[in-house]
């Protein structure tokens, strides 16, 4: 696994992170929250992320560089408010659930018509994400299975699947709390899952 690993401040990273996503490929990364999954938004890694935690029929939620990026995938005529809360919220752990869009293709929302949006507040995300926008983003876990507090925690099968690992050398990986998500579709927000941040 040793080989796997690297560490976000490394110069030559970025590049290697951005040629395996664009390939299609699903890295093992350090996240402000949790370990995660991430991926660049298509049919074919919500397939490789549905068969790595052994889960089906959930949308996964979309980590993003700003809130100008996330506006155009979100139904503001139903949210027109929106802006404030996404102010309030990010860079932060909290997931909006948000109306999409009407040509949000289908792998990147539910079937609902909602769509789920976060902002990290994390260095390197944030460096990744000025190149690719868009990441698929979801907890380094089998569905049912803890979130792992740690490396050594992830699910071998997990490890074993991913070409890459980054972790933050300041060995900030012992958080298991995940994002809040806050349910922002109907006339009052809801909170879905209680996390890292309290309204």
């Amino acid at each position: 696994m040793e080989r796997k690993i690297r560490y976000w401040n490394e110069p030559s990273l970025l590049p290697e992170m951005i040629r395996l996503l664009k390939r299609g490929e699903v890295l093992l990364v350090n996240t402000d929250t949790v370990l995660g999954l991430v991926a660049i938004p298509s049919g074919k890694t919500v397939a490789q992320l549905n068969a790595l935690k052994h889960r089906e029929g959930k949308p996964y939620l979309i980590q993003s560089d700003s809130i100008c990026t996330v506006l155009n995938y979100v139904d503001r005529a139903q949210v027109p408010h929106i802006e404030k809360m996404m102010n309030r919220c990010w860079r932060g752990p909290v997931t909006l659930i948000l109306p999409a869009e009407s040509n949000v293709p289908d792998y990147m929302k539910s079937p609902h018509n909602s769509i789920a949006f976060r902002i990290p507040d994390h260095a390197g995300l944030q460096e990744l994400l000025q190149h690719i926008p868009l990441l698929f983003s979801t907890s380094a876990n089998i569905a049912g299975e803890p979130i792992p507090a740690t490396i050594d925690d992830v699910n071998k099968t997990i490890i074993d699947a991913v070409p890459l690992i980054v972790l933050d050398r300041e060995d900030s990986q012992e958080k298991s709390i995940p994002s809040t998500i806050l349910d922002c579709t109907g006339d009052t927000i809801k909170v879905v899952r209680q996390g890292d941040f309290r309204l």
